[in-house]
C-alpha cells in the first residue's frame, strides 16, 4: 500500500531477540504509551548481530552469505559442508581448491572473495563489535528492499527516543505546511497524530511531493554534546540551502567537526531507506570486501 492509505508508520527496531530485554521493553513501552501512539506506529524487531558469532569462520561468512554478498560457489564450498565434531576442519584454501575465482569490481583479483574476507575478518579486535552493528543494519535494510512485503518506513535502534506530545503541546508540535498533492490527501487526519508521527509524515510526504526520496533520510543522530551543538548551531545555519518553493532545506554532511575536530556524527538511530538502498550497498560490498573491513 502507498502512503495515501491512512495506516500506522511501520518501524523496524534493531534490538535483542528477548522481549524482556530492558532496552527492547523501553522502546516498546514508548510506542504504546498512549492510544494515539499505538495507533500511529506498528513496531517490529530485527535482531542484533552478536559480535562473538563473528569470531568463527562459519559465523562471519554465514552473516555475509545472508546478505547475498558471497559468490555462490565459494559459499557452498565453505558453508554447506557439515561440521563433524572431533574431525579436523579443512582450511579455507583446501575447501576452495577447484572453485574458480570470480572477477569483481574494477580490479581482477586473483584471490577468492571468501578467503580475503576471512583473512581480514579474523584479524579484527575491538572493531568486531562495530562490524556486528553494521551487519545488523544491513540485514534490516535488506527487509526494506523494493518489492519486500510491508517495507518499514523507518529503521530505528532501541535507544531511540521521540516526542510523544499531542497537538496541544506547542513545544513538541511539528510545523504544519503544504507539501503538495500527497500532503493534501492527509489534511484533517494529520492533527490527530502525536508530534513525532507528524514530523515523520511531513518529511516522507515532502519527499513524495519533490519527486523521490534520497538513499537515506536521517531522523536522529548519535554524537557528543559539543559536536551536536556545533552541528545544529553552527554548521546547519551556515551551510543549509533552501529549494525553490521553500518547503525543503538541504544540509551537506560535515566531514569533520570544526569545533575540536573528530567525527561530528557517530551514527544514526532513526532513518528511512529508499527502496534501492540495500541493493546499492550489497553490490558495492560484492565488488570489494575491503570497502567494509
Amino acid at each position: 500500500p502507498d502512503r495515501t492509505h491512512r495506516r500506522p508508520l511501520r518501524l523496524l527496531c534493531l534490538s535483542s531477540p528477548d522481549p524482556a530485554d530492558p532496552r527492547r521493553a523501553a522502546v516498546t513501552a514508548m510506542f504504546s504509551c498512549s492510544p494515539a501512539m499505538s495507533a500511529s506506529f506498528a513496531l517490529s524487531f530485527s535482531s542484533r548481530v552478536d559480535s562473538r558469532s563473528l569470531r568463527s569462520r562459519r559465523g562471519l561468512l554465514g552473516a555475509f552469505r545472508t546478505l547475498g554478498v558471497l559468490p555462490a560457489g565459494e559459499a557452498a564450498a565453505l558453508l554447506d559442508r557439515p561440521y563433524v565434531a572431533g574431525e579436523r576442519e579443512p582450511t579455507v584454501a583446501e575447501l576452495l581448491a577447484g572453485v574458480p575465482v570470480i572477477p569483481r569490481g574494477r580490479n581482477q583479483y586473483d584471490e577468492h572473495y571468501c578467503r580475503e574476507l576471512w583473512h581480514k575478518g579474523k584479524a579484527l579486535g575491538r572493531e568486531r563489535g562495530a562490524l556486528g552493528c553494521v551487519l545488523a543494519h544491513l540485514h534490516a535494510l535488506q527487509s526494506a528492499e523494493e518489492g519486500a512485503a510491508d517495507r518499514p518506513d523507518l529503521i530505528i535502534e532501541d535507544n531511540c527516543r521521540c516526542a510523544v506530545g499531542g497537538e496541544d503541546d506547542e513545544s513538541l508540535a511539528a510545523p504544519v505546511g503544504d507539501f503538495g498533492a500527497a500532503w493534501r490527501r492527509f489534511d484533517g487526519w494529520w492533527h490527530g497524530l502525536p508530534a513525532c508521527a507528524r514530523r515523520i509524515w511531513a518529511v516522507l510526504l515532502g519527499e513524495e511531493g519533490s519527486g523521490g526520496a534520497p538513499p537515506l533520510t536521517y531522523f536522529g543522530y548519535h554524537g557528543s554534546v559539543p559536536h551536536l551543538r556545533w552541528f545544529y548551531r553552527t554548521h546547519v545555519p551556515s551551510a543549509r540551502t533552501t529549494d525553490g518553493d521553500g518547503t525543503r532545506q538541504t544540509v551537506p554532511f560535515p566531514p569533520a567537526c570544526e569545533d575540536g575536530g573528530g567525527t561530528c556524527l557517530w551514527g544514526s538511530y532513526a532513518y528511512a531507506p529508499a527502496p534501492d538502498t540495500f541493493r546499492v550497498l550489497r553490490d558495492a560490498l560484492a565488488d570489494d570486501v575491503g570497502s567494509l573491513l
